[in-house]
């Protein structure tokens, strides 16, 4: 018993010391990267093609993880904006 308990309190400490996943950052702050990127692709930088199509895909992917379902639709809508005007 006293070994079953020492594994699990030896788990416990080294899930502490594990880095926080990307996905920490909130819904709301992974697509406001992605609303400037697509507002600065619309306004006529060809440059910010990439980082649009890169910022709005990870804002549908961690919008839709946490569950903001609203977000991840405006976010996904942007994406498909990007995408279809990137080569």
């Amino acid at each position: 018993m006293k070994e079953k308990v020492n594994i699990i309190l030896g788990m416990i400490v080294f899930l502490g010391f594990m880095p926080t996943p990307s996905y920490s950052q909130t819904c709301v702050e992974v697509f406001a990267r992605c609303r400037q990127a697509y507002d600065s692709f619309v306004n006529g930088n060809q440059r910010s093609c990439d980082s649009c199509k890169n910022r709005c895909y990870s804002a549908e992917d961690i919008c839709l993880l946490l569950g903001d379902h609203s977000t991840f639709v405006n976010a996904r809508k942007m994406s498909a904006e990007c995408r279809r005007h990137c080569q």
